[in-house]
């Protein structure tokens, strides 16, 4: 599932991953904890309980929130500001080249 609002004209955002599961208050509580910045990503989650994401599952079970910008681990257990947003100003700055 793929949430996120229209990029601009001409700007592609990053995409965030989450993998998450339903019901899961502490991936709600992470994406809570980043929503001031959720605007400067597309956000996707990944249900790792549906069975083709059972690799996600395997590797993430007892460790979500677990989040990924553009395919690379990020951050798990909990959101945080600081690393999103370092993560996004590096990725901000290397598209802007």
């Amino acid at each position: 599932m793929i949430l996120s609002c229209q990029s601009p004209p001409g700007k592609r955002l990053p995409e965030l991953t989450l993998y998450t599961k339903t019901p899961c208050p502490l991936c709600d509580d992470a994406l809570e904890a980043l929503s001031p910045a959720l605007h400067r990503v597309t956000l996707r989650k990944v249900d790792i309980t549906l069975p083709e994401n059972r690799r996600w599952y395997k590797l993430y079970r007892y460790d979500i929130p677990v989040f990924h910008l553009n395919g690379a681990f990020l951050m798990k257990h909990r959101g945080d500001m600081k690393v999103l947003l370092e993560a996004l100003e590096a990725w901000e700055g290397a598209e802007s080249r």
